[in-house]
């Protein structure tokens, strides 16, 4: 206390002595203040003032300098006091006497009155060397410097020993409290170890009382009834249950459930694993599921909303129950209260637990199996007379077949020596049966110059190869050949032996229907193209008259031949557009005819596609203005194509002009899309759309497809057959098409840059409408 009351007087001191240098300045500080704004427009007189500042340091240096003196003093006294203050704190705190549960790690108002002085003792210690460095020159007696000199050294050799002393008393007190922390630690763990000693105590009584009637002679509903009370009573549970699976893995049935409180039984409950997913999961990937608190545990937060809140359990020990490597139930373990930490020997007490259900579940399907051992024992020997009588009459219809059936069968052993044949194969090779057991496949079957390939296929199948379908030429009794369809495999017989078993189909009849087969097509086709060639050369004939009708009327209907009243121009009108109509059609009979014949040419040269697509604009022009369309045409410069020209403007003809007749409102679109190995062309419109009917028909010849316009709209519905055949076999392209009803269509075509070499197909007759 006296050491404090001093500190306080030096203090007060120091401070006076520094207000009566203020003081004494204050003259020069109201000069300032009143010259503050004539500063800021007058920068030049900053080195005045700088001057009166360094003028009035010099009048009053001496003051200055034995306040901060006074000041350092007072700091210096104040560090002794606190490193004094600080050890006694330490020495309290190694004294035996102390109370464990008062013991302070640290003070920080202590720590804080520490750092406080440490910044004010370097402030100072810093302001005065600056004044005695700015102001040694004035002193007339340099003695006086000197003297200041050494009082700043010694303060700051006493500074920096403080300093030292509190640095070395704050580690020792960091040691002093690890020390401490130390033994509250071990005394904890002490006393963890006697409270756990007794719990093992408690629980190996448990087990030992539960392994002492785990017997063939105790249910298993009793055992666990006793496993769930003794579990309840050693590790205090308010509820402890035992859960197996049902057959089908989706639920949880309850065979037991005892509380501690009422010691009453209960079982029956169900959980579905389809309502606890989590729940579920969390069994399956655990041997034992700890949740210290359910609130906050992953795997019990099915049961928060509800089940935990109603019956006030604030934490689960779940221990799995396992057999074969398939988890078949559970022991829970439900605490009643706040949130409880299971330690590591009740987690393998709830284990040990587990494993005796186990082991109860084990006896008694053991003791089932040895029950229904005896039961199945006593029937034995009956069922061995019924089975032996059955393999008997098996062998024997197994025979009956063998001898009836319509393929050659034959048995043979490793070195292909035949060991048995049916009738079938005696009737097809000519040879008895007697005569060709013991003789080998080759010397019997196979003929002069097929040694190679009857060879192959014994070795093929001699390494496990199954050989099914295959067609070989065999040898006859008579010398003479015929074909079977063989398939062959090795098996073993009863012995381990391998045995080689061959089925062939004579199919020599097949053969000769086959080879007549085969001419009557050819026939067939060489008539159907001879009639191709025919219907085009009539068409052709058809077309030189129907030109010159066409002709004829056109002329008439443009007044060459005297003026026409209306209804006459009316009716050749009509004539004129059935004529164009019926041309239009024997056109698309003569190229399908072609096609079909194989006689349809094509010009193969190089051509800008732009220009097809402006052809295809002005050919199609009276149909957007009298429909009033609008048509889009999309096609970047400078696309060649090496392909037939004529052919493509009539594909993408018909396509576009099909797509202005059954659009009746909107716009027609045409894109030309470049791809790396094809050009794609996309015709998209706005029509009455295809149906799905429509769509399975849509490249049939003669097929149109049925909508409001049909009867409007004039065609054959050879037009999209003729672009189909067009594009897939002259210009080795593609076309598809997507339509929704009432949306419109998309018809997309696609085909090389360079049209393939393509030959004209065999094609149906489409006259015959096959």
């Amino acid at each position: 206390m006296v050491f404090k009351q001093l500190l306080r007087v030096a203090c007060v001191a120091s401070l006076s002595v520094l207000a009566i240098a203020v003081v004494s300045a204050f003259p020069l500080f109201e000069e300032m203040a009143l010259t503050a704004n004539r500063l800021a427009h007058h920068p030049t007189n900053l080195p005045s003032q700088a001057h009166a500042l360094l003028a009035w340091v010099q009048v009053y240096k001496m003051e200055l300098t034995f306040g901060m003196f006074l000041t350092l003093g007072v700091l210096t006294f104040a560090l002794f006091i606190l490193d004094r203050e600080f050890r006694a704190h330490l020495q309290y705190k190694l004294s035996t006497s102390i109370d464990q549960r008062r013991f302070m790690m640290t003070d920080p108002a202590l720590l804080q009155k520490i750092r406080l002085s440490r910044i004010g003792f370097m402030i100072a210690l810093v302001a005065i060397f600056i004044l005695i460095t700015v102001t040694y020159q004035s002193y007339r007696n340099q003695l006086i410097v000197q003297f200041f000199a050494l009082g700043v050294f010694l303060f700051n050799i006493s500074g920096t020993y403080f300093f030292g002393s509190l640095k070395r008393a704050g580690q020792m007190e960091r040691l002093v409290n690890r020390l401490n922390l130390y033994h509250q630690n071990k005394d904890e763990a002490q006393e963890k170890l006697v409270q756990a000693d007794k719990r093992l105590q408690r629980q190996t009584a448990s087990l030992a009382y539960l392994a002492s009637h785990l017997n063939k002679q105790t249910s298993s509903q009793l055992f666990y009834q006793a496993l769930i009370k003794q579990s309840a009573e050693t590790l205090s549970v308010a509820r402890v249950s035992v859960w197996m699976y049902s057959a089908d893995k989706q639920q949880l049935v309850c065979e037991a459930l005892y509380e501690l409180k009422t010691q009453a039984y209960t079982q029956g409950q169900v959980l579905v694993a389809n309502d606890f997913p989590h729940y579920f999961d969390a069994l399956k990937q655990a041997r034992v599921v700890v949740a210290d608190d359910v609130y906050q545990h992953s795997a019990t937060q099915d049961f928060v909303v509800d089940y935990f809140p109603s019956q006030q359990i604030g934490a689960l020990l779940d221990a799995t129950i396992w057999h074969d490597d398939e988890m078949i139930g559970v022991i829970c373990h439900e605490h009643v209260g706040p949130a409880r930490e299971w330690t590591l020997d009740e987690q393998n007490y709830a284990g040990s637990l587990a494993d005796l259900a186990r082991l109860t579940v084990e006896l008694h399907r053991r003791q089932k199996v040895e029950t229904d051992l005896v039961e199945h024992q006593e029937n034995f020997e009956d069922m061995l007379k019924t089975r032996t009588a059955s393999i008997e009459s098996n062998a024997k219809l197994f025979r009956f077949l063998v001898e009836r059936a319509p393929v050659t069968i034959l048995y043979m052993n490793a070195a292909n020596e035949i060991i048995e044949m049916n009738p079938e194969a005696e009737r097809i090779t000519g040879y008895s049966r007697d005569y060709a057991i013991g003789r080998t496949y080759q010397s019997l079957f196979v003929p002069e110059g097929m040694t190679g390939e009857h060879e192959a296929l014994s070795s093929d199948v001699f390494f496990g190869n199954k050989i099914q379908g295959q067609e070989m030429l065999i040898r006859r009794a008579d010398g003479s050949t015929t074909e079977l369809s063989i398939s062959r495999s090795m098996e073993l017989d009863a012995e381990g032996n391998p045995v080689i078993i061959s089925i062939g189909q004579d199919i020599s009849q097949q053969k000769a229907l086959e080879a007549s087969l085969i001419k009557a097509r050819e026939a067939a086709e060489s008539a159907d193209r001879i009639k191709s060639m025919f219907v085009a050369s009539m068409s052709h004939e058809l077309r030189t008259p129907l030109n010159s009708i066409i002709g004829f009327l056109g002329v008439v209907l443009q007044g060459m031949s005297g003026e026409l009243n209306v209804k006459q121009k009316d009716q050749l009108g009509r004539a004129y557009a059935s004529s164009k109509h019926l041309l239009s059609l024997i056109s698309d009979v003569i190229d399908i005819s072609k096609i079909e014949a194989g006689f349809l040419e094509t010009h193969q040269m190089t051509f800008d596609i732009k220009e097809v697509m402006h052809d295809v604009s002005h050919a199609v022009q009276h149909l957007v203005i009298e429909r009033k369309l609008n048509l889009q045409i999309e096609c970047p410069e400078g696309i060649t194509l090496d392909s037939d020209r004529k052919r493509l403007y009539q594909v993408v003809l018909n396509v576009v002009s099909n797509a202005l007749k059954y659009t009746e409102k909107g716009h027609v679109s045409v894109k030309v899309i470049p791809l790396p190995e094809q050009l794609e062309i996309v015709v998209a419109d706005t029509g009455i759309g295809i149906d799905e009917a429509g769509l399975a028909k849509l490249f049939k010849p003669f097929e149109r497809i049925d909508s409001r316009l049909k009867i409007k709209t004039l065609g054959t519905g050879l037009g999209l057959y003729l672009t189909h055949k067009i594009l897939t076999l002259l210009l080795g392209g593609s076309i598809t098409v997507n339509s929704k009803v009432e949306q419109g269509s998309t018809f997309t075509m696609r085909l090389p840059y360079q049209m393939p070499e393509v030959e004209a197909g065999k094609l149906v007759n489409i006259l015959e409408g096959q």
